[in-house]
């Protein structure tokens, strides 16, 4: 039996194909382990995708998602994503049902990103990610 991070994996990559699939993007998957879980043409210019499934709760936030971006070798050296790996983060969000399409400026370097699927209470527009601005 696959593990829930797996499956889960698997759930956000039917979502992004069939959203490329609806844009007439077309999408190859690599045969070999790779940085990237697909390349995307889109009109005429690859792209290096790395796909998401993202659920995660922020304890501090309603109406936002986590996004963890850590990766740990297996000698325990934690390491960030850079655009010399991907180009973009596609991140299918389950609870809007929707694929974002996040450029490297805003996940370059870091850990994590948080996404609001709704808006603040405060009315806060600095530093915030609205998934809203990012559907693909």
């Amino acid at each position: 039996m696959r593990s829930e991070t797996c499956r889960k994996g698997e759930i956000a990559k039917c979502a992004v194909l069939k959203r490329a699939y609806e844009k007439g993007v077309v999408v190859s998957i690599p045969t070999i382990d790779a940085d990237y879980d697909a390349l995307l043409d889109v009109g005429g210019r690859f792209v290096r995708a790395q796909i998401k499934y993202v659920d995660g709760k922020v304890s501090h936030s309603t109406g936002s998602v986590f996004l963890g971006l850590r990766r740990t070798t297996r000698n325990g050296k934690v390491l960030v994503y850079s655009r010399d790996d991907i180009d973009i983060i596609l991140a299918y969000l389950p609870s809007i049902d929707a694929v974002l399409w996040l450029p490297c400026e805003l996940w370059e370097g870091k850990t994590s990103v948080t996404i609001r699927t709704h808006s603040t209470k405060n009315n806060q527009k600095s530093g915030v990610v609205l998934a809203h601005d990012l559907m693909w």
